[in-house]
């Protein structure tokens, strides 16, 4: 039996919206994607689906001309999602800022336009052990003005649980010694913040050890524990 609260949905943005990798202040400019019937119940059948005892449900909307958020309340009757792993989702270690992760496999499109492939993760909340409240964002390629209407095709969805291996933490540095900041993450790869700047040589440190790691980003490249990582490589780029 789902443990989930109704009134959960149209307040995600409330829950997550601080501490998502695309943090910032939804709430009062969000659109909830549900109505109340006569008895003031919410009726979310219309963005509700269900399939191999998985339910998505949308709950609110926001589009800034630019990116379309979407917040989606994930349940899985079979599931635990208690062992899902925190990220840092801040510019450093420092912010303490952390939201766990669901990766999802699929496209969207917008008013009937070419599908395109989604890209980003779910960032959100563990609610129970068979509850996960989140949040996507979907960027546009050009400025979209007016209303529209989004289509979300979702064929797999999966996520990291700590029972299953040690987790690890990456730093990269470029040729200058500059600390590149991770901006997104998705299943096998990472993608690194370059800032504008020219990248001739990578050097890679993996810890298994979060200390070690967050003293090297205070530290910079040649901190004490950069002989500490399980992993360091010189990658050059062409």
């Amino acid at each position: 039996m789902f443990a989930a609260k109704i009134p959960l949905i149209g307040k995600i943005f409330e829950k997550v919206e601080d501490d998502a990798t695309y943090s910032g202040d939804y709430t009062d400019k969000k659109i909830v994607l549900t109505n109340e019937d006569s008895a003031g119940n919410l009726d979310t059948s219309d963005y509700t689906v269900s399939d191999k005892g998985i339910t998505l449900t949308a709950s609110e909307a926001y589009c800034d001309g630019y990116s379309i958020f979407l917040t989606v309340n994930i349940e899985s009757e079979d599931a635990d999602f208690t062992n899902i792993p925190p990220h840092y989702t801040g510019m450093n270690a420092a912010d303490n800022q952390t939201a766990a992760g669901f990766y999802i496999f699929g496209t969207w499109s917008v008013d009937g336009s070419s599908p395109e492939w989604l890209e980003n993760t779910f960032d959100g909340k563990v609610i129970d052990s068979y509850t996960f409240a989140d949040m996507l964002k979907i960027n546009l390629e050009e400025k979209y003005t007016g209303s529209g209407e989004l289509n979300l095709n979702v064929n797999g969805l999966g996520y990291d649980d700590d029972r299953m291996h040690e987790p690890c933490y990456t730093i990269c540095f470029n040729q200058d010694g500059e600390l590149l900041y991770a901006d997104m993450e998705m299943a096998g790869r990472a993608g690194f913040a370059v800032q504008g700047k020219e990248i001739k040589t990578l050097y890679v440190y993996i810890f298994d050890n979060l200390d070690d790691w967050s003293l090297m980003e205070q530290e910079g490249m040649d901190s004490s524990v950069a002989d500490r990582a399980v992993i360091s490589r010189e990658i050059h780029v062409e």
